[in-house]
């Protein structure tokens, strides 16, 4: 009586400390670890753990440690730490199984390390009789979606079905349900084995493979697909060659994604809409990097036909980390226009002017693997009065005087995009400046500030230049250093990235030399900076405001007619412009005149069309002309005027090209053409390329000048004159 009293006590003791548990077999335990356990049953030198087993059936019951981190030994007995019914150590490698028959009762069982040993183990006890009739394809369960069900496939038969994503393998259960025609989700995720999970349709004598995965959630599985509504489906539950055990699995079913789940099927959105919609049924899209990258989430397609007006896509008040991303082109050939990873808090939103009649592709994505609901809108109107924040409302710098400057964001416009960034990314509080060499010297200039600040320089040009800046900047630093940057001389370099050390070579200027500056606060906490001049070598910095700030100039042909269409952000003195043609390119004639707004700051939009356009290619310039009789001029552009005919016309833009040109074949006799390119002395560049509908080509590698572009049909021939720059 005193032995039975001391180990009534004992027992107690233990599990008041937390080292036994009672449980009723079948049972699969959760990972515990031995480490830190008192070694209370002294059956070896090491820490062990104590379980209290309910045997409430008669058979063969196993007990395993079989998986185990450490080399275990284990113990079952009548009494609490004791082994007088079983006992083993190596079993399966370094780790303890035994098996015997048992009668209903309560049996103890001892965890225990080999010579001091500890670690992590699953304790798996579970009898050998048959696991029901699911152990088949003939007596699958039902499973529906929503449903969560657990199991053990530890006294299943081993199955052998086709191969379906992955292979047969250990013992395994089936279940079936009848498809709903959604989106469904078989998930093994959280099962305390290596499962596998295989989907077939047909029926058990004739089975079809559907989708099966091996390793999805670490070593378990899951797999997702759109089912038939009405169909038959079953789903087999197995293990990784020889593992077995307990299980979870759950049944999920989603409304599947439409086609704006590819780039063809992109859903048409308007100007004034505002719509609303949930990615995370949708799948992952790769395109080119357009002021962001891709991620793992899902994304969707909207397409939107350009109006010619300013237009901005925001996804603001979206309740996940979005991303946006616009191309034009097509969707076989995507040519970025923007994109934005973070504009308002963790959502995007861009703007740009859209060119009438050319189609937009929007990609609404997350960052990284975000996933959820999004609210899109698409605005459209005239462009809003650019502020210092972008290119088009720059300050024109007129001295070398010491001047402040401060920003409280990236402006309308994404300036800086993959075509002329270099080393800076985005634009985080970007300030933008123009300034111009009176006399040739050296330019070095320092931005005083104690936070972290990047800048760029683009240039030299000649006269006013355009905004965004093409190109890439002369000058980059995207340092990561705090402090005061800029250009400095015997720095060595033009251009740096996040490990460099802030500072520039100086830049040799010309007389005229006109220059684009953007000063970005990285650290986006709206510090102002001062930025100090140092000129040497006689250089001098031009006072006299730049008198345009021409922001486009674009032609088309319209009924025979030359539509001739062009913008300003800004005009100083400005008297009046002058609309130039020609035939050759070279030899020019005036053949209008538009005033000019004199002095202004806003953004203004002109137009002039051009009645006497000639047949074939018209060339065209715009000069403007200030007050004190002062001028400066445009670069070229064609318009081709095309014979009225069933062949129809062909469009090239933009024109002047610099890399990417756009054909559009607008075809009411022919479905196909063929395409050729030529040199102004007739060298043939490109040839027996097909053209039907809308086309990109590259033309990067052509030298600058005047070429000929040819589209043959069986109707005759179209040719359009182009200019690369």
């Amino acid at each position: 009586m005193r032995c039975l009293l001391t180990i009534c006590a004992l027992q107690i003791l233990i599990t008041l400390d937390g080292q036994d548990f009672s449980v009723t077999a079948p049972y699969t335990s959760p990972t515990r670890s031995t480490c830190g356990a008192s070694n209370d049953c002294a059956l070896e030198t090491s820490e062990d753990h104590q379980y209290a087993v309910t045997i409430a059936t008669a058979g063969d019951w196993t007990f395993s440690l079989c998986g185990a981190t450490y080399d275990t030994r284990i113990y079952v007995g009548t009494l609490l730490c004791s082994g007088d019914l079983a006992f083993n150590d190596d079993a399966c490698g370094l780790q303890s199984e035994v098996t015997l028959t048992l009668v209903p009762g309560i049996y103890h069982v001892t965890v225990e390390g080999w010579f001091g040993n500890c670690g992590d183990y699953v304790l798996d006890i579970y009898t050998t009789a048959p696991v029901g009739p699911e152990d088949l394809c003939v007596g699958a369960l039902n499973i529906n979606c929503g449903d969560v069900v657990n199991g053990n496939t530890s006294t299943a038969t081993t199955d052998t079905a086709p191969t379906c994503g992955t292979t047969d393998g250990a013992p395994g259960v089936w279940y079936t349900f009848t498809g709903t025609g959604q989106q469904i989700t078989a998930s093994l995720c959280g099962s305390s084995y290596d499962t596998k999970i295989r989907v077939f349709t047909g029926n058990c004598s004739a089975l079809v493979c559907e989708v099966g995965n091996d390793d999805f959630c670490g070593t378990q599985s899951e797999v997702s697909f759109n089912s038939i509504l009405g169909t038959t489906y079953y789903i087999l539950v197995h293990g990784f060659g020889t593992a077995s055990g307990a299980y979870t699995l759950s049944l999920t079913c989603a409304t599947p994604p439409g086609p704006e789940d590819d780039c063809v099927g992109a859903q048409t959105i308007l100007c004034g809409d505002v719509l609303t919609g949930n990615t995370s049924n949708y799948t992952t899209d790769v395109q080119p990097f357009c002021g962001t990258a891709d991620g793992s989430g899902g994304g969707l397609w909207y397409e939107f036909t350009g109006t010619g007006d300013f237009v901005t896509a925001s996804l603001c008040g979206s309740t996940y980390d979005t991303r946006i991303r616009v191309f034009e082109g097509n969707c076989s050939a995507l040519v970025c226009v923007v994109g934005n990873d973070d504009f308002c808090g963790l959502q995007s939103e861009v703007s740009f002017l859209s060119v009438a009649g050319t189609s937009y592709f929007i990609l609404v994505h997350g960052f990284g693997s975000s996933a959820g609901d999004y609210t899109i809108s698409l605005t459209c109107g005239a462009p809003p009065t650019p502020g210092p924040e972008d290119c088009a409302g720059a300050s024109t710098v007129c001295n070398s005087a010491t001047f402040t400057g401060n920003s409280s964001g990236s402006g309308a416009v994404d300036d800086v995009d993959f075509s002329n960034a270099d080393c800076l990314s985005v634009e985080h509080q970007s300030s933008w400046y123009f300034f111009q060499a009176q006399t040739a010297g050296t330019i070095a200039f320092e931005i005083v500030t104690a936070i972290d600040y990047d800048f760029a320089v683009w240039g030299p040009y000649s006269g006013t230049p355009s905004c965004s800046p093409a190109g890439l900047p002369i000058r980059c630093s995207w340092s990561a250093a705090y402090g005061s940057t800029g250009l400095q001389a015997g720095s060595g370099d033009t251009s740096e990235g996040a490990g460099g050390d802030a500072w520039l070579e100086p830049i040799i200027a010309n007389v005229g030399d006109t220059y684009i500056l953007c000063i970005d606060n990285f650290t986006s906490d709206n510090t102002s900076f001062d930025l100090n001049w140092n000129l040497s070598n006689g250089a001098t910095l031009d006072c006299t405001p730049l008198p345009i700030e021409l922001l486009r100039f674009e032609g088309y042909a319209e009924e025979g007619r030359a539509i001739l269409e062009w913008a300003t952000a800004g005009e100083v003195n400005n008297d009046y412009f002058s609309l130039e043609r020609s035939r050759d390119g070279i030899n020019f004639t005036v053949i209008g005149t538009t005033p000019g707004a004199g002095n202004s700051s806003a953004l203004l939009e002109y137009s002039f069309i051009d009645r006497q356009a000639e047949l074939g290619p018209n060339y065209y310039r715009l000069k403007q002309t200030d007050y004190d009789g002062t001028n400066s001029t445009s670069p070229v552009i064609v318009v081709y005027i095309s014979p009225s005919s069933d062949n129809a016309s062909i469009q090239l833009y933009p024109n002047p090209v610099k890399d990417g040109l756009h054909v559009i074949w607008d075809s009411r006799a022919a479905s196909q053409g063929v395409l050729s390119i030529k040199d102004i002395a007739g060298h043939e560049i490109l040839n027996s390329e097909e053209m039907v509908g809308h086309r990109i080509i590259d033309v990067t590698g052509l030298d600058k000048g005047v070429y000929i572009l040819q589209l043959t049909t069986d109707f005759g021939a179209i040719v359009e004159h182009f200019i690369k720059e």
